[in-house]
């Protein structure tokens, strides 16, 4: 009688084992696979994101290249939309577009504004090329530079 006794015992005693070895194991596989399609919320690329849109700002990339900086602008609220609902990857997506769609308004805002100046320049020095005894020469000869006194 005790060796049935000892033998059930011994049968609960492995059951019990297996079955919480089984909720451990599948409790470790459910929480990787919980952190694999969760994945780490894209705080750095959202925050490289808005650093570009904010720098697309300043350089006025909303007025000299608007498709772009809109492009950029919509894509960081979609990318925070997906945050917000944790959808990692997709926030990630989202967020480094932006951030080249931001950067690439931004060249664009600043390669106007330098064509703009270098523009404005070209008016200006056909301007004083064609003005006859331009203030540039008498300035310089009733200061008495450039000219050798000796």
């Amino acid at each position: 009688m005790s060796r049935i006794f000892a033998n059930k015992w011994h049968q609960k005693a492995l059951r019990r084992a297996w079955l919480i070895g089984s909720l451990f194991g599948l409790t470790a596989v459910g929480s990787s696979g919980c952190s694999i399609m969760m994945g780490k919320p894209p705080t750095d690329a959202l925050f490289r994101a808005e650093q570009s849109v904010r720098a697309a700002t300043e350089a006025k990339a909303g007025q000299l290249a608007p498709v772009d900086f809109r492009n950029a602008t919509e894509k960081l609220e979609r990318s925070k939309r997906a945050m917000a609902a944790k959808r990692y990857e997709e926030a990630r997506r989202f967020a480094e577009s932006a951030q080249v769609d931001a950067e690439l308004a931004e060249a664009k805002a600043e390669a106007e504004i330098a064509r703009q100046a270098a523009q404005e320049l070209r008016r200006a020095s056909t301007a004083f090329r064609l003005k006859p005894g331009a203030a540039w020469d008498s300035d310089i000869q009733g200061s008495g530079q450039g000219v050798n006194k000796e």
